[in-house]
């Protein structure tokens, strides 16, 4: 598999986030921002990892939610001589990368061998097993990519509760959604 394939099936996205205040104050305020347990966002979506100078492991935790391909910021603080920056990226957790790529790989390594078989003995079966191995790999793909989909707001959610520990200004990362479009449309409904 190329390198561009699995860019593709598992992007990382590089983050670098600029704090307005010393290295100890910006850990103690991402800290802050954060939960340690995941009991703590039972009733709210909520930021959830460890913070440390050398280690931050950050990922969205949505109320009775779960979904493993959520991608998570891992980074560490770096002291400047200009500024504190917290550098890294929003990926998805290797386990979570491996147990995705397992029906891919099982289908290009059997369909190579079950290419063989068809060749050297053809029969009905392997040329079945040659035509579904494909769609098997398709189906593991459309399940990463689905579940992607999921999570696609994730690194925006994330990113905004960073900036807002950090310094830059929040935008209401825990705010119910703006539901003035339903609004506008019944009033349009009713004639107003």
């Amino acid at each position: 598999m190329s390198n561009a394939f699995l860019d593709w099936l598992f992007p990382t996205v590089p983050a670098k986030f600029v704090s307005r205040y010393p290295l100890e104050e910006s850990v103690e305020r991402l800290r802050a921002a954060t939960v340690t347990r995941t009991t703590a966002a039972l009733f709210r979506q909520q930021a959830y990892g460890t913070v440390t100078v050398g280690k931050v492991n950050l990922r969205r935790l949505i109320p009775f939610v779960g979904n493993q391909f959520a991608p998570r910021f891992e980074g560490s603080f770096r002291d400047g001589p200009a500024n504190v920056v917290l550098i890294g990226h929003f990926t998805a957790p290797g386990w979570t990368k491996a147990y995705s790529f397992a029906p891919i790989a099982f289908s290009a390594v059997f369909g190579v061998l079950f290419c063989l078989a068809a060749l050297l003995q053809p029969s009905l079966q392997t040329v079945w097993a040659v035509l579904v191995l494909p769609g098997f790999a398709a189906l593991g793909i459309a399940s990463t990519k689905l579940n992607q989909f999921f999570t696609r707001n994730d690194v925006a959610w994330l990113s905004q509760v960073i900036n807002g520990a950090l310094g830059e200004p929040v935008l209401r990362p825990n705010a119910p959604p703006r539901l003035g479009w339903l609004k506008k449309s019944f009033l349009d409904l009713a004639g107003q």
